[in-house]
């Protein structure tokens, strides 16, 4: 097998700015950062055919074929969700890549979960952020994720396929759910949305991490019992019972 020695790294600094890049079959995308946030690696793609894709973390939809697969399509393949990094070091995500061929461009992208999910203003200024592009090819390219402005989504970069001709692209747009959902193709799948009938903008929200149906949902019938009341009237069952107090003279205590 033949040594591969990679090039000499190239920060693209500058947005809208360009690097070709080749590759034959191993492509590394890889999110650093140093602060305590969660923050999560997708990659979401336009194919060819006009169809929209993407592969993230297994934990918004509770999937695991949302990881993907370098065997089948998309031939992309998450290597999990990481928390956040231990105090001094720096975390990391990957993405791995077998094939682009029926992709016409991909989007890799940063969102801040937590920030995300509570609704705060936040910016990525201070995350120590950055994404490192690695092909078998010694193609070495990184992009830095370090913009003041203000959103929970960041487009870092874009890969462009022009006939087997690779490029990777300075995005380095920060933006908030409801701009990346209309804007990023794929980027609905991690979304639930709401048409509110009054207004007109589209209402967007992140899927909540392994949430499931029996969690968030309440009964369907007529003035269901709210979820903490409930729990409440459990856990005060649980405790009478476990004391054997008679319900009669419970009731007079």
């Amino acid at each position: 097998m033949a040594e591969i020695t990679l090039k000499k790294k190239i920060t693209l600094r500058k947005k809208q700015e360009e690097c070709a890049f080749t590759f034959s079959g191993k492509l590394k995308v890889k999110l650093f950062w140093s602060s305590a946030t969660d923050l999560d690696l997708c990659l979401f793609f336009k194919k060819k055919d006009g169809s929209v894709g993407g592969v993230f973390s297994n934990e918004y939809r509770g999937k695991k074929s949302d990881l993907g697969s370098l065997d089948k399509f998309p031939y992309m393949l998450h290597l999990g969700d990481n928390k956040e990094p231990a105090p001094g070091n720096e975390e990391t995500e990957q993405i791995n890549i077998a094939s682009l061929d029926e992709i016409e461009q991909a989007f890799v992208c940063i969102v801040n979960y937590d920030a995300a999910i509570e609704g705060e203003d936040i910016t990525y200024a201070d995350e120590g952020g950055r994404v490192e592009l690695q092909s078998d090819s010694g193609d070495y390219l990184e992009v830095l994720a370090d913009s003041k402005e203000e959103g929970h989504v960041y487009c870092v970069c874009s890969i462009k396929n022009n006939d087997g001709q690779y490029a990777l692209k300075n995005e380095s747009r920060v933006m908030e759910l409801g701009t990346a959902f209309e804007e990023i193709p794929g980027f609905s799948l991690i979304c639930n949305s709401e048409k509110n009938m009054v207004e007109l903008k589209r209402k967007v929200t992140l899927k909540t991490k392994n949430s499931s149906i029996e969690e968030n949902e309440e009964p369907i019938g007529q003035n269901p019992i709210p979820t903490n009341i409930r729990k409440k009237l459990i856990v005060g069952l649980a405790a009478l019972f476990s004391k054997k107090v008679p319900l009669w003279q419970a009731s007079r205590k």
